[in-house]
């Protein structure tokens, strides 16, 4: 499972392979009972409300500096959801690899589709998503097929 928020509204059960626009709150860490980690996040959502997010420099990650993001200008709004999900992704997870978590979460817009965001465009982050990997048969995770699992607003 991976915790993110599209840019663009999207619903239950939407499947695809390569990802719509968005930004990733905690990432990949492995799940048992899906329902209990639902409520878990609805509990913690429902106390937090929208986070107003800018859209900050291009940069480069990846092991080999190739993939271009949108970094955003740091928020201690969405640093603190952050860090609310992460203890919950670890209790699923333990062994998750959480090196680019905590102190080394870079919030970002992968460059996936046009038109790129802008420097000092403005968003707001109001739903996160729970996404799943369907196919763990295919090596290239780029071209798995990804299902939102559930939709959980933040409070308003």
């Amino acid at each position: 499972i991976i915790v993110v928020s599209f840019l663009k509204p999207r619903e239950k059960a939407f499947s695809f392979t390569k990802w719509p626009d968005h930004i990733t709150v905690v990432p990949y860490f492995q799940v048992v009972d899906v329902e209990n980690l639902v409520s878990a996040v609805k509990a913690i959502c429902s106390s937090v409300g929208s986070i107003p997010y800018v859209v900050g420099v291009t940069d480069y990650f990846g092991v080999e500096k190739n993939v271009a993001v949108s970094k955003l200008v740091p928020s201690k709004e969405l640093a603190n959801l952050h860090e609310l999900l992460l203890p919950v992704a670890l209790q699923n997870d333990p062994n998750m690899d959480s090196k680019f978590c905590g102190q080394n979460y870079k919030p970002h817009i992968t460059h996936n589709d046009q038109p790129y965001p802008k420097v000092g465009e403005k968003g707001v982050l109001q739903t996160l998503y729970l996404v799943e990997n369907n196919s763990s048969t295919t090596e290239n995770k780029n071209q798995q097929v990804k299902t939102i699992l559930a939709v959980v607003d933040l409070a308003a």
